[in-house]
């Protein structure tokens, strides 16, 4: 069983190789605030509602995704295979925990999924949408993406600098995460 309890441990080794593809995960719904945050740093991450444990570790590894939860039950089951138990500490300091296991920073592409439904956003032009958009954000922006499977269409207004806000600020990511650093870079 491969359970990675973050709180427990002194040097943690990586769970996931930085030389290879973006790790994808899955959690459940007690953390949904932090599958918001990892979707808008351009993160696979899908949320399972469903309430059956057994369905969601079955989900996990037929997928290959990480599991992420907070539910020491869950990840105590003997289906449990690539977990990873965060604190119910709130987002910002699950992110710096998780960012102990994997190596999110080498792997961040800030609003490239659509925080709602999780797929990719592609670059779209602008004359493409200006009847879907309010006339004053049209004219004010020049770039926009739109997503490829709900087709929201998201554009680099100030919600970008207060979702970048909100994920470094307050008590979580401490000056010397090299997460932090790399929200700040991008």
């Amino acid at each position: 069983m491969t359970v990675i309890r973050p709180e427990g441990l002194r040097d943690p080794s990586p769970l996931v190789n930085p030389t290879l593809t973006p790790p994808r995960f899955i959690a459940d719904t007690m953390l949904g605030s932090l599958v918001l945050w990892l979707r808008l740093m351009g993160f696979d991450t899908l949320i399972h509602a469903a309430k059956d444990d057994n369905a969601l570790l079955r989900s996990a590894a037929s997928s290959g995704r990480i599991l992420l939860t907070a539910h020491r039950a869950l990840a105590a089951r003997p289906l449990a295979r690539n977990v990873i138990l965060l604190p119910p500490t709130g987002p910002r300091r699950q992110l710096e925990q998780l960012a102990r296991f994997c190596p999110l920073h080498r792997r961040l592409k800030p609003f490239s999924r659509c925080p709602r439904c999780n797929n990719l956003l592609r670059p779209v032009d602008k004359d493409r949408v200006r009847e879907q958009l309010p006339p004053y954000i049209w004219e004010q922006y020049e770039r926009f993406s739109r997503c490829t499977s709900c087709g929201r269409i998201y554009w680099p207004g100030s919600h970008r600098s207060h979702a970048l806000g909100k994920m470094m600020g307050g008590g979580g990511m401490g000056k010397n995460c090299e997460l932090r650093e790399c929200l700040i870079a991008n």
